[in-house]
């Protein structure tokens, strides 16, 4: 396995740690993305990437595309070649991006949500009203 694709499955194993979720094998014309998790009961897909420059909207349009689904971001670590055959993380180690939409359903999801409106520490055991 070469050196970019290593540094590719470490990222999407650590997203997919991270998230709970699974790495998604690659299926050809199935394939959806490289990590998914659920997110209030829906899957969510996510595409890494790991190289030194990107155009991000091209490739999140991309990914959109090729996952078929709004719930859907790009990871990027970006990677600069710092000496002979080696690849280091340069500025902001790794980025998430998404569209305007998905990132409104996310905040949108915590308000009116029980686990962030009405926290399970409210009424402790033994306590009375």
């Amino acid at each position: 396995m070469s050196k970019q694709k290593q540094q590719g499955t470490k990222l999407e194993t650590y997203v997919a740690r991270m998230l709970n979720g699974e790495r998604i094998a690659e299926g050809g014309s199935k394939d959806k993305g490289d990590v998914k998790f659920k997110w209030n009961g829906l899957d969510f897909y996510v595409e890494c990437k790991a190289r030194q420059s990107l155009n991000v909207t091209r490739e999140l349009a991309k990914s959109i595309s090729k996952s078929k689904s709004g719930l859907t971001a790009l990871v990027w670590k970006r990677l600069v070649q710092t000496g002979k055959n080696k690849r280091q993380p340069d500025g902001v180690p790794i980025i998430v991006c998404l569209t305007l939409d998905t990132f409104i359903d996310i905040v949108d999801g915590k308000i009116d949500n029980d686990f962030y409106s009405d926290p399970f520490w409210k009424e402790l055991p033994g306590s009375k009203k």
